[in-house]
């Protein structure tokens, strides 16, 4: 009930009077949100709402099949799902894009974090008149199944580039050792590696690798 968007478009700067946690417990979105066009289905955010950090959405649909409906056992019936957000000052439009096969309960998307993300770079040295070039092993454990057609993010500042081109290959044979839980397990299949620019950039670092 608070009003936060002040007259120049910045909400942030009413919120540091804003002590109180964020409330807890269900509810449910303003249904005013959907829009339907084709094969897509938008929800957008009403005017003046906002979602906390670390809050869970779960968005359900219903689709009814067609006599032109694809069976799910059918690799051309590949879905989507795609999450636009304003970032820093609307500056900035952050998004994630996940694709999935609907086979049952195992091809629901849920956007999960990962735990215990670690990147370690091979030389910790910083870039000076020359940039550092050098590969970089990535751990992480997932929260969720990934399900076929699944892809892995690693999203660094503007200030790295992976390259025009990326590249993700298996950490040598030493790092996959048998032993206690936890133990550490390559992917189950490095498809290719494709670097990206940030959302509504067209020149710059690419510093956005996805493998897949």
């Amino acid at each position: 009930g608070k009003g936060t968007l002040s007259p120049d478009g910045d909400a942030a700067s009413r919120l540091n009077d804003t002590i109180q946690p964020a409330p807890t417990g269900f509810g449910t979105p303003d249904l005013g949100g959907w829009s339907f066009l084709g094969g897509e289905a938008t929800y957008k955010l009403l005017d003046r709402s906002l979602i906390p950090a670390m809050t869970s959405l779960v968005m359900g649909l219903r689709v009814y099949p067609g006599n032109t409906s694809l069976p799910i056992t059918n690799t051309l019936n590949l879905w989507s799902v795609q999450v636009f957000s304003p970032g820093d000052h609307n500056e900035t439009i952050v998004n994630f894009t996940a694709k999935f096969y609907r086979t049952g309960l195992g091809g629901v998307p849920v956007l999960g974090r990962l735990q215990n993300a670690l990147i370690q770079p091979v030389d910790p040295m910083v870039s000076r008149d020359v940039p550092t070039i050098q590969p970089l092993s990535i751990f992480f454990k997932a929260v969720e199944d990934v399900p076929a057609g699944g892809s892995i993010d690693v999203e660094a500042s503007r200030v790295f580039d992976f390259g025009e081109q990326c590249g993700a290959v298996d950490l040598d044979d030493g790092y996959y050792v048998t032993g206690p839980v936890p133990a550490v397990h390559r992917l189950p299949r490095i498809v290719s590696c494709t670097s990206y620019r940030d959302s509504g950039q067209t020149a710059g670092p690419y510093n956005i690798a996805r493998i897949f």
